[in-house]
């Protein structure tokens, strides 16, 4: 059966998407569904849908759901996907079929040799596929984004930098006129780097703060007179409340006073409970704050929750009132779930009993656990990733 769909996908003619055998038993793509059920009758499809023209994006679909379905089958849905590349696809299409590539370049080990070249004649026009294709030559490392294209998007060069770790590839990034998309760059620069690159990343925290660059240098430890008068000065130039509390908690951390975080923190907790992450991150500094922290521990909140569980931890180093709390969260199906299951894992053992044959099947099922259909939801990807990885790390 699987020959005979491999060889028919290959006539135009075989309408995948609209044709209805008889009325409510479906078309031939719903009923196709079932090759999900088994990985290797999937990809076989796929690699023969493709090799005859992808016709309708259908051999594509296939490898999307490839990925989506099924752990450790990034490199065959890279491989499937780079020889759909040269077919027409409709440019939403197009799209879904790169950010599935991007996606699934996180988890491959021997990425396609032939990918950089099919993907150069798409990096060049005006669309958001063109800035997709170029990321995708960033996450490469291929040195043609830089000689072939006349100006890389900023999202490509940071793609580009945390792949190389090439100190002049870090400062192209840093220094793109567009100052955004580097989120993921300032969360792979290491202390070192950073100081290197300190002038630059100053001017991007004074044109272009974000809470996430407001954090790493919080990481990093660097003490510098400039940092230090910026940081403490967003709390009264920024109208984000949030960056304005997070560069309160950083400015604490580099000078060792929490006067202002503290001021900043208190009326804030005394209203809601947004800001119950950055008194975790304050540390042991806030233990003036642990009376509010403490009033949503009991939250009907999941989100409140679990972020007063974490700051009650940080803040006094006892993990005893918050085992309870993240342990009844844990769900790996739910993000908050998932970010419970994280906690456990960074307070350290002894892990719940009651968790141990649960981990097991996360840290060792071949189907992914968290699932997309179709690679609308890459996110469902990295969770099922991180669910896999944090549950391995929990057993050993």
């Amino acid at each position: 059966m699987v020959a005979v769909l491999a060889e028919a996908g290959g006539d135009p003619g075989f309408d995948v998407g609209t044709h209805e055998f008889a009325p409510g038993i479906g078309t031939a793509d719903e009923r196709a569904w079932i090759l999900t059920e088994d990985a290797d009758a999937l990809a076989a499809v796929a690699r023969g849908w493709i090799a005859r023209g992808d016709h309708q994006g259908r051999g594509t679909r296939r490898a999307r759901h490839l990925s989506a379905m099924w752990r450790d089958r990034e490199d065959e849905t890279v491989s499937l996907l780079t020889a759909a590349l040269p077919h027409e696809h409709a440019l939403w299409d197009l799209g879904t079929l790169l950010d599935t590539i991007s996606q699934d370049l996180l988890g491959a080990s021997r990425p396609d040799p032939a990918l950089g070249d099919n993907l150069l004649p798409h990096v060049h026009t005006d669309t958001l596929a063109a800035r997709q294709a170029q990321t995708i030559l960033g996450q490469l490392g291929d040195p043609r984004l830089l000689t072939d294209v006349p100006e890389p998007a900023p999202e490509a060069l940071a793609a580009l930098a945390v792949r190389t770790r090439n100190p002049e590839h870090q400062r192209l990034a840093l220094r793109h006129p567009d100052g955004t998309h580097l989120d993921g760059l300032y969360t792979a620069l290491s202390a070192a780097e950073a100081r290197i690159h300190l002038p630059d990343l100053t001017q991007l925290l004074h044109h272009h703060p974000t809470r996430t660059l407001v954090h790493r240098f919080a990481d990093w430890t660097i003490r510098d007179t400039e940092l230090l008068d910026l940081l403490e000065a967003l709390p009264r130039t920024t109208g984000d409340d949030d960056l304005a509390t997070a560069a309160a908690v950083t400015a604490a951390h580099l000078t060792g006073d929490p006067k202002t975080a503290l001021h900043r923190l208190t009326p804030r907790l005394a209203d809601s409970g947004r800001q119950l992450e950055e008194a975790g991150r304050l540390g042991s500094p806030a233990a003036p704050l642990l009376p509010l922290v403490e009033r949503y521990l009991d939250s009907r909140d999941d989100w409140t929750r679990l972020h007063a569980a974490e700051a009650h931890w940080r803040i006094t180093g006892d993990p005893s009132a918050a085992l309870p709390v993240l342990t009844a969260l844990v769900n790996p199906s739910l993000p908050v779930g998932l970010r419970a299951l994280q906690a456990l894992h960074r307070i350290g053992p002894p892990c719940p009993p009651d968790l141990q044959p649960h981990l097991l099947h996360w840290a060792t099922s071949e189907r992914r656990l968290l699932r997309e259909y179709g690679t609308c939801f890459p996110a469902q990807r990295h969770r099922d990733d991180e669910l896999r990885e944090t549950a391995r790390r929990m057993l050993g």
